[in-house]
Parts: structure tokens; C-alpha cells; sequence
């Protein structure tokens, strides 16, 4: 909150800074666009927090059946890929895939 407090001040000095003449006004668009920044970044980390607390009570919640299907594609790829490793070792080039007579 004090955070908050803090860069409404930036922002309410900005304004009145940028509406004087020369160095000041600067200063003033400087402590507007920080103020903005700052606060967006602050945003930014609370939603990033709140999307990380919601998807770590989703996986305790559902992660067993989320998850139940990707187990089975693991088991049938590495299947699929000792297969394709045990064909490939059955042809007669062996694993570069030539047949003897270059066909």
C-alpha cells in the first residue's frame, strides 16, 4: 500500500512538474513515465504470483487426471521408438538405411 501511496506522489509531482518551464518539465514527464513503469511492473508481478498460486492448487487438485494420458503417450513412444530401433537393425544395411546394392 505504501508502495502505491508512494507512486501516486511521483505521478501527482510529475503532472505539476511538467506543467513549469525548462528542467522541471522534464523532470516532470521523467517521474510520469516511471511512475507508470513502476506501477505496471508491480502489476505485471502480482498477476505472474496469482496465475502461479492458481496452476499449483489446479495440479494438487486435478494433477493425476491431467497428467494420466501423457504417462500412456510416454509408454507407447518409447515403445514405438524400440520397435523402429529393433527394424532398423533388422535391415540389411544396417542403421544407415542402404540397402547392400545402393536401391
Amino acid at each position: 500500500m505504501l508502495y502505491w501511496v508512494f507512486l501516486v506522489i511521483c505521478f501527482a509531482v510529475g503532472v505539476v512538474f511538467s506543467l513549469l518551464r525548462g528542467t522541471f518539465a522534464n523532470l516532470g514527464v521523467s517521474l510520469i513515465v516511471g511512475a507508470l513503469f513502476a506501477g505496471g511492473a508491480l502489476v505485471g508481478q502480482v498477476w505472474g504470483f496469482a496465475f502461479q498460486e492458481r496452476q499449483n492448487l489446479s495440479d494438487k487438485a486435478f494433477g493425476d487426471q491431467k497428467t494420466r494420458n501423457l504417462e500412456n503417450l510416454g509408454r507407447k513412444y518409447w515403445d514405438l521408438q524400440r520397435r523402429i530401433d529393433h527394424l532398423q537393425d533388422e535391415l540389411p544395411g544396417g542403421r544407415g538405411g542402404m540397402h547392400p546394392e545402393g536401391q
